[in-house]
């Protein structure tokens, strides 16, 4: 990596250019943004502007021409070869339903999935083949292509231009917010995934605590609008053309399976976790015979404002669990 760097810095005129201008667009085309990053090429340009080495405008113009084009040409791939890849990688590890979504959201609503992909190297690589896998419009790619595309190759070479000789420490900073932006997606997905997990498999687990928990994602999907409404779209699909998508996968469709020891905390006024569906976990775990406490904290919602409410639930958290897993612990330290 260091010996292209090196080369790259001692470029200038037309092989500077053509070099600005071709990382970026291979990156999702060609996919070798898994081994050079598109960034590193854009932001040694803007080096190479401060050294004078080349002119500012045209690295500008040759870094969003790369960007743009090489997105769409991997649209085009996508489009054309997208399903006969998929299902020879990944698609051999992931069920059909679970792409058939991702196409389906990518088709409909992904316009931000491409413009916001564009700042993390991993989906800017895989993004533009979904997108045309998807049958998302090309007008609607484009118009977001060519918007996160602007954005991200001009921020680029501006701090090269700007950082100069420092880049080294840019190039750092800027593979750490990378970096973080790809973990912050795949920790939201392992969030959603685990939740239906759980629901689906109450058995698995000695004790437990829901802290104003989900009971129906129906109805937090009514209750909820913006960015969270459309993570929701993303995970379960759109609740208003098919609810039952959304009753399959709510914790209160399974209560009936619960058998282990559960704690519910509620919010006595929480819009998107209402009182009388906690109190329906709360009537199942009654049937089913499972150890329960319910506490109700008046004066709250979705969540715990107060200081004293927020100490109150985290000692009766403790307590709670304390009670039902230190027997099981000292059985397997015995054993």
């Amino acid at each position: 990596m260091s010996h292209v760097i090196g080369f790259i810095l001692h470029l200038h005129g037309g092989a500077a250019y053509a070099l600005v201008f071709l990382l970026p667009a291979l990156e999702s085309s060609a996919f070798v943004g898994f081994v050079f990053p598109g960034e590193i090429g854009v932001l040694l340009g803007g080096v190479l502007a401060f050294e004078h080495r080349v002119s500012l405008a045209a690295v500008l113009a040759a870094a969003i021409a790369g960007a743009v084009i090489g997105d769409s040409v991997g649209y085009e791939v996508g489009q054309r070869w997208g399903r006969h890849l998929l299902e020879r990688t990944v698609g051999r590890f992931v069920k059909r339903d679970h792409l058939e979504r991702a196409e389906h959201y990518l088709a409909t609503r992904g316009g931000r999935a491409v413009f916001f992909g564009r700042f993390t190297a991993a989906l800017r690589v895989l993004i533009p083949g979904l997108a045309g896998m998807s049958g998302m419009p090309y007008r609607t790619f484009a118009l977001y292509n060519i918007a996160g595309g602007a954005l991200w190759a001009t921020g680029f070479v501006l701090v090269g231009y700007a950082a100069g000789t420092s880049w080294r420490r840019v190039e750092h900073v800027a593979k750490r917010a990378s970096l973080v932006l790809l973990l912050i997606a795949v920790v939201g997905a392992a969030i959603a995934l685990g939740a239906r997990w759980l629901a689906r498999h109450p058995d698995r687990f000695a004790a437990g605590v829901s802290s104003v928990g989900v009971v129906s994602w129906k109805t937090l999907f009514d209750t909820t609008r913006g960015d969270l409404r459309e993570y929701l779209i993303r995970e379960l699909g759109d609740a208003a053309t098919d609810p039952q998508l959304y009753i399959d996968r709510s914790p209160i469709t399974h209560a009936k399976n619960i058998r282990a020891a559960l704690l519910v905390l509620q919010g006595a006024n929480d819009p998107r976790v209402p009182k009388s569906e906690a109190l329906q976990i709360v009537a199942a775990l009654e049937a089913n015979g499972a150890p329960h406490s319910y506490h109700e904290y008046p004066n709250e919602g979705h969540g715990f404002s107060r200081v004293e409410n927020r100490i109150d639930s985290l000692r009766r958290t403790v307590d709670w669990l304390t009670k039902y897993l230190t027997p099981l612990m000292d059985r397997y330290l015995a054993d």
